[in-house]
């Protein structure tokens, strides 16, 4: 199967890399340089994956012929636009659902997933050991503030690393690392911290312990600097065992794969992301 896509948004990035390793190598299209027909001429495209922000008339004239199918990713469907499937947020409410459901294609509305196809193969590195680690993915200017100051307030109780795509002028910031990098990061550190569920089922997955400013059914949240310290006096081991076997069993990015190639047909392909998730669990230390 041959895969092209545009560029998707972030909370894709786990997918992709689930379809690079299970179909082969997916070609990104920019859609400012190749016309959508010289992609198709060029490419062959079993599927392509398109954010509906790069939906033009051509490309809507080009859904409507030959045999590629398009799989659309956002929360809306431009008329006449032909896709064989809608990946839109699961937060959608009723009213708008109704606007993009037809039975003309599937609508799936895929939750997030561990990126367990990069972010895993790590082990316990004592170089890395500490008692709070961040893994400071959120950059918004307002939200900052309120990272920093916890920061600085846990760094005053135990040893704190954090990790960041962004440089940070802090002196706790031990640069930009990813992949299996990060996969033993999350398992080194005693107490993962969390705070808008964005990094919750990476450290599931990979077998590290959290505490959340956000209420989930894996890890403990927290409202005040207390509630993490406290985590360091507990047993810690028995509820990240657990979280990480609920998310390998369910919530990986192959998993999204397999329902996403499933709705559309493509049942091997399914079949093939559903294997290298339970090869995951089976491979568990």
């Amino acid at each position: 199967m041959k895969i092209v896509s545009t560029y998707l948004p972030q909370k894709y990035d786990g997918l992709l890399d689930a379809a690079r390793l299970t179909v082969g190598e997916i070609i990104m299209w920019d859609t400012e340089v190749m016309p959508v027909f010289e992609m198709l001429d060029i490419a062959k495209p079993d599927v392509v994956f398109i954010d509906l922000k790069y939906i033009t008339s051509s490309i809507i004239q080009a859904s409507k012929e030959g045999h590629t199918r398009f799989i659309l990713f956002g929360n809306g469907k431009p008329t006449e636009f032909v896709p064989s499937a809608i990946i839109a947020k699961p937060s959608m409410s009723p009213v708008m659902r109704k606007h993009i459901e037809s039975d003309e294609y599937k609508v799936l509305y895929l939750k997030d997933s561990a990126n367990v196809a990069s972010i895993w193969g790590g082990k316990h590195n004592k170089n890395m050991v500490c008692d709070f680690g961040y893994n400071m993915t959120n950059n918004d200017p307002e939200f900052m503030p309120h990272q920093i100051e916890l920061i600085v307030k846990l760094s005053k109780l135990g040893k704190i690393r954090v990790v960041s795509d962004h440089h940070l002028s802090m002196q706790y910031y031990a640069g930009k690392i990813g992949g299996v990098d990060l996969s033993s990061f999350y398992k080194s550190v005693k107490i993962n911290i969390d705070f808008d569920g964005g990094n919750i089922l990476d450290i599931a997955a990979n077998g590290g312990f959290c505490v959340s400013k956000i209420p989930n059914k894996l890890f403990p949240s927290f409202d005040n600097i207390v509630e993490i310290v406290g985590w360091l006096g507990q047993n810690r081991d028995k509820i990240a065992r657990q979280a990480q076997r609920k998310v390998l069993a369910a919530d990986t990015c192959y998993h999204r794969l397999a329902d996403m190639m499933n709705s559309i047909g493509e049942t091997e392909v399914g079949s093939k992301a559903l294997k290298r998730a339970q090869d995951l669990i089976c491979n568990l230390e």
